[in-house]
């Protein structure tokens, strides 16, 4: 019996893939939050601050969050905020999962409103950029996911009353950081 259980956690883990859902090439997005979304996203992407799309995507220089999404709302939305959380991918003993990283509130309660110019969000379909600059915390990310890949996931509210915020939208980033702001390709990621 022994035995079979081993086997089972050791083909549990050389199972798992080392870049999920395609992330060895490109970054994978998705919407989190359940059923009938209040924005409903369309497609994503992200850019640098010059509207190309590089993969992996580098840290020490500004991005944009871009989101083509509907907002199903008669009504359009200009007071927002955002939670934001990084996960990292990881592979052991227990199986493949997203393991939260500590982001200590500095991502929580930020307003996209601010970091573009995206507001207010109009009724329908729509777009949504978020210009964000992450290199202070580039070196401390690099080195806590160890290059492996990252899932960063921004839960989006309305904040037209602080007390009770309501999620409009929770979309996840599943994704590649460089290296010192170095371009990896997986196979140099692989070997290592």
């Amino acid at each position: 019996m022994l035995i079979i259980v081993l086997f089972v956690l050791f083909a549990s883990t050389f199972a798992c893939e080392d870049f999920p859902n395609g992330t060895a090439t490109a970054v994978h997005t998705f919407q989190c939050n359940g059923p009938n979304p209040t924005f409903e996203l369309v497609s994503a992407k992200i850019m640098d601050s010059e509207g190309h799309q590089n993969y992996p995507i580098d840290l020490s220089k500004p991005i944009v969050f871009h989101y083509d999404i509907i907002n199903h709302a008669n009504h359009s939305f200009d007071n927002l905020r955002s939670d934001s959380e990084f996960d990292e991918w990881f592979s052991g003993w227990l199986g493949c999962y997203w393991l939260p990283l500590p982001t200590f509130g500095v991502l929580d309660n930020t307003n996209p409103c601010e970091l573009g110019n995206s507001c207010p969000v109009k009724s329908g379909p729509t777009v949504i950029e978020t210009h964000v600059d992450l290199s202070q915390i580039a070196a401390v990310l690099n080195a806590i996911t160890s290059h492996h890949p990252t899932q960063f996931t921004v839960h989006l509210k309305d904040n037209t009353n602080p007390n009770q915020q309501v999620e409009l939208a929770c979309v996840s980033w599943q994704m590649q950081f460089t290296k010192d702001g170095k371009y990896l390709t997986a196979a140099k990621l692989l070997k290592h």
